[in-house]
């Protein structure tokens, strides 16, 4: 099963995911990557989230932007 990473930035900061998440395919990493930045938004009253996904290489194979 394949490995993704998901990485936040938000506010001038970013947050790398160290660990990972196992997930069947990408659909499933798409819709967790909208749910981290739809819910980082509201957590974090920011409105300009990006969440950018990465394989087990480290290589971008997504990125979901969250604005006002």
């Amino acid at each position: 099963m394949p490995r993704f990473f998901f990485d936040l930035a938000y506010g001038g900061d970013t947050y790398q995911d160290a660990q990972g998440t196992s997930l069947h395919d990408l659909k499933l990493a798409r819709q967790r990557a909208v749910a981290l930045a739809y819910r980082t938004a509201a957590e974090a009253k920011s409105h300009d989230i990006v969440c950018t996904v990465r394989d087990v290489t480290g290589r971008q194979v997504l990125q979901i932007t969250k604005n006002a």
